[in-house]
């Protein structure tokens, strides 16, 4: 064998081997499995439809009375009305399978007594917030009849009620916020309570975790949940296991079974960072390596958030653990996680903070209430960023009648998308917005993953909210809702600055975007499927 040639051949066998290996781990993973399932189970429906529809006559007729009874459903249901727009469409359009279809995916996976238990106990909210609820009237008199009306309908929508006395401070920058967050879970002494839609290996994750296995191992509680689906690609099966090993309590929301139903819907979209009940991080950035930078997606990644530091941390408390109790089937007393008075007495906050989530057994949405709310009480200004805009007909309105009158409103989508179908989603709104005089813009070195709402200098709502059906009425989120506090005039000028670099959608760049007879086509038909999205 000439020189070289014995290690190249050994190179080549290692190579060979590596792929080899890294090959069989996909096979034998998860997303494989589970793909695997999902299409097996699509062909023996497809073929059981073959065989039945050979017998036409019962096959259409029971095809028939099911789609009747899904249609009847649909239109008597408590449910947001372009959402049955989006399932009649179907239903009556494919009367064979429409129903069928409707009854595998239209419907919410959670039984009457999952729902129970994931819906507010709203004799433990009131325990846990007894002191609040008799001080909030006290506390929101100041802010005029307007604010107090608004945060009376959110205390009766949620149950959280309004904090004063918290420093609020806003992050344009996820990385700054991830290493605030780190310096404060250094200083954890009771509990650290996580929550969150993604959680990625990498460097962000890696340094959070190795200061949760220390904080663990020194007896601070350390809980852990996150979404199945949101890490289905990104954490191994076993990785609740590896958590538990470090000390660390795991709990994985609505774990992803291979079976075709509706469970995907309803996701755990929060996030939400509690250090010893006094300090709360919350806003739309996730915990992997995009988020700050590390990872290049989509040109340049923006997000933001904010943290909590005084009584309103108190809230996003209750929020982790009234979920926590839920997904563990247990109940705790929730007033033993408590902040210590001594942990209070740095904070000068002015201003009122509300805590809010949703939820999607409700048939009205408290984000799109308190989002809604904002719009058309402005009367010089509002600017929003989202990475998706799907709004409802509630919002369309609100945004539109507030242009007109002549309120300064401003959305800022991306212009690099991560979902090209829902980008394409979004872009079909723009005509109907920039007719009315919304002035639409969009973030030109990238994507934008911000879900911030601000007006007149007074009022803001930062958290994990997109402007889409998902976000409102699908997912679990959450958010907080600021009157007067200090950070809104950094919100703002975060917002100019952001416009500062993004294009503006002007109605002729709306009809070069409304494309040719198809492309126009397209886009109508995702307008009417959106919700489903």
């Amino acid at each position: 064998m000439p020189p070289g040639k014995e290690e190249f051949m050994r190179v080549r066998r290692l190579r060979e081997t590596h792929f080899g290996s890294k090959l069989f781990r996909f096979l034998r993973s998860r997303v494989v499995i589970v793909s695997v399932a999902l299409l097996v189970q699509l062909a023996v429906l497809v073929i059981g439809l073959m065989v039945f529809s050979q017998h036409y006559v019962a096959f259409y007729g029971v095809g028939v009375l099911i789609s009747v009874a899904s249609a009847l459903y649909v239109i008597n249901c408590r449910r947001n009305p372009e959402f049955k727009i989006a399932w009649l469409v179907p239903i009556l359009l494919l009367p064979y399978f429409g129903g069928i279809i409707y009854v595998l995916f239209g419907g919410s996976r959670f039984t009457r007594k999952s729902r129970r238990q994931i819906e507010h106990d709203e004799a433990l909210l009131r325990q846990a917030f007894e002191p609040e609820y008799a001080a909030m009237e006290q506390a929101i008199h100041p802010f005029g009849e307007a604010v107090a009306g608004q945060s009376r309908c959110l205390l009766s929508m949620g149950g959280y009620p309004a904090f004063g006395h918290t420093d609020a401070k806003f992050y344009p920058d996820a990385e700054q916020m991830w290493l605030d967050m780190l310096d404060a879970l250094e200083h954890a002494e009771r509990f650290i309570f996580m929550e969150y839609f993604i959680i990625g290996e990498g460097e962000m994750w890696s340094r959070l975790l190795e200061v949760l296995e220390r904080k663990a191992a020194q007896g601070v509680d350390v809980r852990l949940m996150y979404d199945d689906i949101g890490c289905i690609t990104r954490l191994p099966d076993t990785y609740p296991r590896q958590l538990r090993e470090k000390g660390i309590q795991v709990c994985v929301f609505n774990p992803f079974m291979p079976v075709l139903t509706s469970g995907v819907n309803n996701r755990d979209h929060r996030k939400i960072c509690v250090i010893d009940g006094h300090t709360a991080f919350t806003g739309g950035t996730n915990l992997a390596d995009e988020y700050i930078g590390r990872i290049r997606r989509f040109g340049y990644w923006k997000d933001t958030a904010i943290s909590l530091h005084g009584d309103a941390a108190w809230g996003f408390t209750v929020m982790f653990l009234d979920m926590w109790d839920s997904m563990r089937h247990c109940r705790e007393d929730w007033n033993a996680f408590r902040p210590e008075a001594n942990a209070l007495i740095d904070v000068h906050g002015q201003g009122l903070v509300q805590p809010f989530c949703t939820e999607p057994f409700s048939a009205v949405s408290i984000a799109e209430t308190a989002i809604t709310g904002i719009i058309r009480r402005a009367t010089r200004y509002v600017y929003i960023t989202t990475p998706y805009l799907i709004p409802t007909h509630e919002l369309i309105m609100a945004l539109t009648a507030a242009a007109r009158s002549g309120v300064d409103v401003r959305i800022i989508t991306p212009n690099i998308p991560d979902k090209k179908t829902v980008f394409a989603a979004t872009r079909a709104h723009y005509m109907e917005l920039v007719e009315a005089g919304v002035k639409v813009y969009e973030y030109s070195p990238g994507f934008i993953h911000a879900k911030q709402i601000v007006a007149d200098d007074h009022c803001a709502v930062v958290g994990s909210v997109n402007l889409d059906f998902r976000s409102l009425y699908l997912n679990f989120e959450c958010a907080a809702w600021m009157v007067d506090v200090a950070c809104i005039a950094d919100i703002r000028a975060d917002m100019e600055e952001i416009m500062r670099v993004s294009e503006r959608i002007t109605m002729e760049k709306c009809r070069k975007l409304e494309g040719n007879v198809f492309q126009r086509l397209w886009r109508s038909v995702l307008r009417v499927f959106a919700p489903l999205m």
